[in-house]
């Protein structure tokens, strides 16, 4: 089953309503009206890897890298009324296999006013 995390961030008009099923998770940002434009962002992220470093300063260590981002998708504007995003398991899948995350942005560019994640089950 697909975990749910939908933190609270500093700007409490946009957190994300959040609900998941084994099947069709999906996000819900609603509020009478954004501030500004804003887009919606799909993140897809792998599960934590290690990387052996052979030459350099780490030479001999073995890194671990954590939540790295595969596919980074503009899914639309938002305007401020409500909309789900069901992203299917199947999906998910395929972007990352740690997760995926859903983004809410000021114009594309600016501060992050929401977000959401669904971690794959197993990362």
């Amino acid at each position: 089953m697909w975990q749910l995390f939908a933190p609270k961030l500093s700007h409490p008009p946009h957190t994300p309503k959040t609900t998941a099923s084994p099947a069709t998770p999906v996000i819900t940002f609603a509020h009478d009206r954004p501030l500004t434009p804003c887009t919606l962002w799909l993140v897809g992220y792998d599960r934590p890897h290690q990387t052996p470093v052979l030459r350099g300063e780490n030479g001999g260590r073995t890194l671990t890298d954590y939540q790295v981002v595969r596919n980074f998708r503009d899914i639309g504007n938002w305007t401020g009324n409500p909309v789900d995003i069901t992203v299917p398991a199947a999906e998910a899948d395929e972007l990352g296999n740690g997760g995926v995350a859903v983004l809410l942005q000021v114009g594309g560019t600016g501060a992050i006013m929401g977000a959401a994640r669904l971690a794959n089950p197993g990362s």
